[in-house]
C-alpha cells in the first residue's frame, strides 16, 4: 500500500469507529432529582426537568408563588399570590 491508500483506510476506519460510538445514548436522567413533582426528560447528551405549574429552575426548585400572611385581628389569613 502506498501512503495515500493507507490514509484513506485510516480515515474510513476512524469514521466507522466514530459513527459506531456516536449512536450510543445513555440515560442522562439516572441520579437526577427534579424537585416538586418535576419529571426528568432524557435528551441526547443531556437532560431537562419538566416542572409542574408553579415551579421553575433547572431542577424545578424555585416556586413562582410567594406566601403572604395577612394579619387581621383576631384571624390570620393566608393567601398565595
Amino acid at each position: 500500500m502506498n501512503d495515500h491508500t493507507e490514509k484513506i483506510h485510516t480515515y474510513i476506519f476512524y469514521h466507522f469507529m466514530l459513527s459506531s460510538f456516536s449512536h450510543v445514548d445513555i440515560d442522562d436522567c439516572v441520579g437526577v432529582v427534579c424537585e416538586n413533582a418535576g419529571t426528568c426528560v432524557d435528551l441526547v447528551n443531556g437532560y431537562k426537568c419538566e416542572c409542574v405549574v408553579g415551579f421553575q429552575g433547572d431542577h424545578c426548585e424555585t416556586s413562582m408563588y410567594t406566601l403572604v400572611t395577612i394579619h387581621i385581628y383576631p384571624y390570620n389569613i393566608v393567601k398565595y399570590l
